[in-house]
């Protein structure tokens, strides 16, 4: 039971039951903490991180630097940085084990405030986490090994185009999906889709001033307007197999990105020709023009 004791007082030594910094000192009864009972004889602190010699009263809270025992015995902050690991029933001042959760692995801290078992927890990631979630993957553990975290997320696959991007309409009403396929040092795969296709619309590709060559197109006929980087493209009956037109360039600039336009709308359909006029009668038969 908690006593008063007078007398000449014994140095205070790790494991000592009292320590005292006078000649009387309040000896309070050792109370076990709750679950891990065994490695405290002396009090436990409320977090349950910490073990303080019985003379501390308490373990932490606002007025542990007035204790008995002064900060660097009850206080768990002090504790926590220079305090020995408890042994089997030890008095203090030691750091208790920290609480394992259920189907987790005890591991030993390297780093300040590592976690004791081996956890992928939010702030491991760097960034915290919406309350109940488990972060996908960890950057940084607080243990020194990260088994129960789940596997880096592979990187997103890159797209399948190096740009592409959606024409404001032109004074005629034409919007384009421009898209660079691949882009090299040397050149460059495209395809533009119109928003409507229409057989013999004229499409002006400028590529301003990038010197672009243009060979060859599939899904309507081109060619160059003169002393320019510009190319005429008129759509043909048949589309290439993305709704457009596709075409291949030779440029010392990666990936040149065109203003593309309609210069005129589609021709009229050509009118077809009338079938020509039966003859007024049959020729005779014999071809002598007599009669039979």
């Amino acid at each position: 039971a908690p006593g008063v004791v007078a007398g000449p007082l014994p140095m205070w030594r790790a494991g000592s039951v009292a320590a005292c910094a006078s000649w009387l000192c309040v000896i309070a009864a050792a109370t076990p903490p709750a679950g891990r009972t065994g490695s405290c004889a002396g009090i436990a602190s409320a977090d349950q991180l910490a073990c303080c010699p019985a003379l501390c009263g308490t373990c932490g809270g606002p007025d542990c630097t007035t204790s008995p025992g002064g900060a660097h015995f009850c206080c768990t902050d002090k504790l926590l940085e220079s305090a020995p690991p408890c042994g089997p029933k030890d008095t203090g001042p030691c750091l208790l084990p920290e609480p394992i959760p259920a189907g987790k692995k005890r591991c030993t801290p390297v780093l300040g405030h590592d976690l004791h078992y081996e956890a992928c927890e939010p702030s491991c990631a760097g960034s915290a986490a919406a309350p109940g979630s488990k972060p996908a993957s960890c950057t940084q553990c607080r243990c020194k090994a990260c088994r129960s975290c789940a596997p880096l997320p592979p990187p997103p696959p890159p797209p399948d185009y190096y740009t592409r991007f959606t024409t404001d309409p032109d004074p005629l009403g034409c919007s384009f999906q421009v898209t660079i396929d691949k882009a090299w040092s040397r050149g460059f795969s495209s395809h533009i889709r119109p928003a409507q296709w229409l057989v013999g619309q004229r499409v002006l590709v400028d590529y301003g001033p990038v010197s672009v060559e243009i060979g060859r197109a599939w899904g309507a006929s081109v060619w160059r307007v003169p002393r320019s980087n510009a190319y005429m493209f008129t759509l043909s009956a048949r589309q290439d197999e993305t709704g457009g037109f596709a075409f291949n360039g030779v440029t010392s600039v990666i990936g040149p990105v065109p203003a593309v336009s309609c210069t005129s709308a589609p021709p009229p359909p050509s009118a077809k020709r009338p079938p020509p006029p039966p003859p007024p009668y049959p020729p005779p038969l014999g071809g002598s023009g007599g009669m039979p």
